[in-house]
């Protein structure tokens, strides 16, 4: 039972270049607190890295190779929340009120008073404690926020099969997008998030067919004006599907333009050249070239020679001459194969979670 008492107590460590005040606090603490002692600045910080439960240093500010203030600075870095009582002597009380600007919670000038050590001491463990509680709260927010993303994304996921489903033609034409998307922004120097919202993005693209009837989406004959105006409302209405959902913002913009056009003369709002999304526009190429190389109720699959044909012609107009140029790149080059006669498996839930710097895609 005593043994576990002296294992809850909270740790502390002293610093200070001289015996004569480390043993003095000794005395003075050791009968209620879990005690660590070091010599210098650079002890008293290879000490802090490596015992991750300390609760308080007191350190003294004059301290020969690492002074007080470069010491306070260095923990700061490593651990922001631990906390620090600096002990000064009175004609240094200006370099105190300095490390307090620099993390430090209080100090203590020498010869001190007892019960003002113990004081501040329990102030600072206070603080400590406070501290704890808060980073346990965040801990747990960011648990119950990996669960909730998990399963929004495995409704997501659901919510692309039934699109699939709905429409055997384009059985998984959003993953096969997916992996085009990832060659094209490997090959045009997007970073690893950049990358990883883009793919994001590619496999919810088409989220918003999931309220358009059967019927039209098999139709094999040419589609009547209210069916086509029907169609392309499939971008604003996936874009409202992941409005709501904090950590989708940055795809929203890349699925809501995904069929704009380079010259303007796309859909929903008509944008062009650099007012879409670089996103979308890397999408929308892929998005072609899956739907040229498969096929369709209302005609046969290109074969490859065409659709490389038909990707030149819009440079420009349909597409972004730049994403065209490495995407027939990449498919001269044997990068990107046929892909009607394989099927692609990636899966929302295979890919990284989406960073908060990864609006820069979407630029």
């Amino acid at each position: 039972m005593k043994e576990e008492k002296v294992a809850q107590r909270p740790n502390i460590l002293i610093v200070d270049d001289e015996l004569g005040p480390r043993e003095a606090f000794r005395m003075l603490l050791e009968d209620e607190y879990s005690l660590n002692f070091a010599c210098n600045g650079v002890e008293a910080f290879e000490l802090v890295k490596k015992h991750k439960k300390l609760d308080l240093v007191i350190m003294d500010i004059k301290m020969p190779k690492m002074g007080g203030i470069e010491t306070l600075k260095a923990m700061k870095e490593v651990r922001p929340n631990l906390e620090v009582l600096i002990v000064t002597g009175f004609a240094t009380i200006e370099t105190a009120m300095k490390a307090i600007h620099y993390g430090a919670y209080d100090y203590i000038t020498k010869p001190f008073d007892k019960d003002a050590m113990f004081a501040l001491v329990n102030k600072g463990l206070r603080r400590r404690k406070s501290s704890l509680k808060h980073e346990k709260l965040e801990e747990n927010l960011q648990l119950v926020s990996q669960k909730l993303e998990q399963h929004y994304m495995e409704t997501l996921e659901s919510l692309i099969t039934a699109v699939d489903v709905k429409d055997a033609y384009t059985s998984s034409h959003s993953a096969k997008v997916c992996e085009i998307v990832a060659l094209i922004a490997g090959t045009m120097g997007l970073s690893e998030e950049e990358s990883n919202v883009l793919q994001h993005a590619a496999l919810l693209h088409d989220i918003g067919k999931i309220g358009i009837s059967e019927q039209i989406l098999k139709k094999k004959a040419n589609l009547t004006e209210e069916e086509w105006k029907i169609i392309k409302e499939h971008p604003a209405r996936g874009a409202r599907i992941l409005q709501p959902v904090g950590f989708l913002q940055p795809l929203v913009p890349i699925v809501l333009y995904h069929h704009e056009r380079y010259d303007g003369t796309g859909y929903p709002e008509g944008k062009k050249e650099e007012e879409i999304p670089l996103g979308a526009r890397i999408i929308a190429v892929a998005d072609a070239y899956d739907a040229m190389i498969s096929q369709r109720p209302y005609r046969h699959a290109y074969s490859i020679l065409r659709v490389m044909t038909e990707l030149e012609i819009s440079a420009g107009k349909h597409f972004d001459p730049e994403v065209i140029k490495v995407m027939l790149d990449l498919i001269r080059k044997g990068k990107i194969t046929l892909f009607r006669e394989m099927r692609a498996e990636t899966k929302v839930s295979q890919l990284s979670p989406i960073g908060k710097n990864g609006l820069g895609v979407v630029k």
